[in-house]
């Protein structure tokens, strides 16, 4: 029962140290895995299919999730952790499409969801 107090104390204490690596805290932290077009005007299946792929990918191992929010842009599909963001997909409204991957994101497997985002992004490629 101590290791678990201490442990919860070390993690607020280390938590209240730094920022959370977000898009918005610490941009310089991501970078871009693929980028492309897709037709836009099928983005609604576009985004669900990226949605569902990274559900699809989700590692019971990790606890992550996926998040789908409406941006001034466009939508955003990532998964995350608590308020860290591993995975970034950015579906623009003007047909544009970003993957990028978090630093923090190296140290644990995320291969299915860049896999499914690319599948996705060669279904629904803009002609």
């Amino acid at each position: 029962m101590l290791r678990v107090v201490l442990a919860a104390l070390a993690a607020g204490a280390l938590s209240a140290c730094t920022t959370a690596p977000t898009t918005a805290a610490k941009p310089d932290t991501f970078w871009t895995v693929h980028h492309g077009t897709y037709n836009k005007a099928e983005q609604p299946e576009f985004m669900d299919c990226v949605f569902d792929g990274f559900l699809g990918a989700q590692n019971t191992a990790i606890a992550t999730h996926v998040r789908q929010t409406k941006r001034a842009f466009g939508y955003r599909v990532d998964v995350i952790a608590q308020a860290f963001q591993y995975i970034v997909a950015d579906i623009h409204d003007d047909g544009t499409y970003e993957l990028r991957r978090s630093k923090y994101s190296d140290m644990l497997p995320f291969s299915k969801e860049v896999d499914a985002s690319a599948a996705c992004l060669k279904k629904f490629a803009a002609s």
